[in-house]
């Protein structure tokens, strides 16, 4: 029998869905792919430094309340450039939850 491919999945715990995105993302790919595959959800924010740990219980507020702050701010971050930047500071903690 061949080893499943193994996914793993990330998310931002933050109370705004990503949970249950991911764990729905998770449920289709084993209905398409069955035995497959092999995933595993990992909330990302777990393995981020203190500082972007501690936003994660303004998130909330910030989306519901300071709106036109988070829109410049979303806004101001999404872009290719500065994605690939994020990406690039933040890889090598998902190579220490891969490696988990």
């Amino acid at each position: 029998m061949t080893k499943p491919l193994r996914i793993l999945l990330y998310y931002a715990d933050t109370g705004g869905g990503h949970r249950s995105a991911a764990q729905a993302i998770q449920k289709g790919l084993h209905i398409v792919y069955g035995d497959t595959i092999e995933t595993t959800l990992v909330n990302g924010l777990d393995y981020a430094p203190t500082a972007l740990r501690g936003l994660t219980d303004g998130y909330p507020i910030w989306v519901n309340y300071a709106r036109t702050l988070y829109a410049i701010g979303f806004h101001a971050s999404n872009r290719r450039r500065r994605v690939v930047a994020l990406r690039n500071a933040l890889e090598p903690l998902s190579e220490k939850a891969a490696a988990e």
